[in-house]
């Protein structure tokens, strides 16, 4: 990387000058070789690393609102946005629920209503733009000031708590993604593509030097055995699908059960090599996965726990073909503290913070026989 900077250094091009000496490298290259690295890893942790780079260049050479509109990144941040909407909605929904039965703060579901009739509405937003205008117009009702001995002091307080907690996500999703129009973020793109494509140019020249010398002194790291399983055992067809090789077929068909553990913490890359060797092809899945997306801490190592998510949606908990079983007893802890922790995570947790809805389905139940001993509380 050293060598591939200096290299760039005594050419020195207009856009390479302008990228190294830019504000965020101010002072020496170690920024601009980490960020490098930083783009090197995650482009490593996909099945196709090539692939990856040549869409993120397309990307930044998009000219039309159109084309950004319809390009993979405006489209997944639509997508997230409308899964936080649909857990948004969910919880308003509950919360109107627990203010029309008694002893619930029947004086809050006006504003509540209004709440989730806004939150439907931007769900039905069919553009960025629209979702864009939406958000600037957001105005929340007021919370009715009346009061009622009838009303469960507690469960008024928690109602308030969990509107700010949707209040402050939607004001999130406007700061993170929704702050500027397509037509603005395409000005931006197009006055920082000259340094951004450079940089991306940079990693991509990076990772093939790297792989050359690796090749040339007989190495390989744990990326590369990574990548070239899987040249084994996919292969690119006529219409540009990655299909198995008669490899993976006969690994198929040796393998009788595939168990994988934490699957919270698979990646992409992963993820491919084991359904690559399964019999999901054959209409036979025989892939068993075990894990808990409360349990993710490797994002920084490029997890990606929306793999167990979106497989812990889509299965069904009945007889089906693809089944999931929720592991619903805990037989560590005792109940008061069970207790404890279902009521903290069920108050915090939703879809949109630790990728699930902390229902009942979600609790930790008590598995285990604990000696009856004086507990002390506070």
């Amino acid at each position: 990387l050293a060598d591939l900077l200096e290299e760039n250094y005594q050419d020195a091009s207009p856009d390479f000058v302008e990228l190294a000496e830019s504000y965020l490298f101010d002072k020496n290259d170690h920024k601009l070789e980490e960020l490098v690295m930083q783009i090197y890893k995650y482009a490593m942790s996909n099945p196709w690393p090539e692939k990856w780079f040549a869409s993120v260049k397309q990307m930044l050479k998009i000219e039309t609102e159109e084309e950004l509109e319809k390009s993979e990144l405006v489209q997944g941040i639509i997508q997230y946005t409308k899964k936080m909407l649909a857990g948004f909605g969910d919880t308003l929904e509950q919360l109107l629920t627990d203010c029309a039965c008694p002893p619930g703060p029947y004086m809050y579901v006006k504003a509540l209503q209004s709440d989730l009739d806004l939150v439907n509405e931007l769900e039905e937003s069919e553009t960025y733009d629209e979702i864009v205008q939406k958000l600037n117009a957001l105005a929340f009702a007021r919370l009715s000031g009346a009061k009622s001995d009838e009303v469960d002091v507690d469960l008024k307080e928690t109602v308030k708590q969990k509107r700010e907690v949707i209040k402050t996500g939607l004001k999130a999703l406007k700061a993170d993604f929704y702050d500027q129009t397509l037509s603005e973020h395409l000005k931006d793109i197009k006055l920082m593509a000259g340094k951004l494509l450079t940089l991306v140019e940079l990693t991509e020249e990076f990772a093939l030097r790297y792989q050359y010398d690796k090749k040339d002194k007989g190495l390989a790291d744990f990326n590369d055995l990574e990548q070239m399983a899987i040249s084994i055992l996919l292969q690119q067809d006529e219409e540009g699908n990655m299909v198995p090789t008669e490899a993976a077929d006969e690994l198929a068909h040796q393998f009788e059960e595939i168990m994988i553990d934490e699957y919270q913490d698979s990646n992409l890359v992963q993820d491919t090599l084991l359904r690559s060797v399964s019999r999901e092809r054959y209409g036979r899945p025989n892939i068993f996965m075990v894990g808990d997306v409360k349990q993710s801490i490797y994002r920084f190592r490029l997890a990606r726990p929306e793999l167990f998510t979106q497989k812990m949606n889509e299965y069904a908990d009945a007889s089906e073909q693809y089944q999931r079983v929720d592991l619903h007893k805990n037989f560590r802890s005792r109940g008061l503290v069970l207790d404890c922790v279902n009521q903290v995570f069920a108050s915090i947790m939703k879809r949109d913070l630790g990728g699930i809805e902390y229902d009942d389905k979600a609790a930790l139940y008590v598995g285990a026989q604990f000696p009856e001993e004086d507990v002390k509380t506070c």
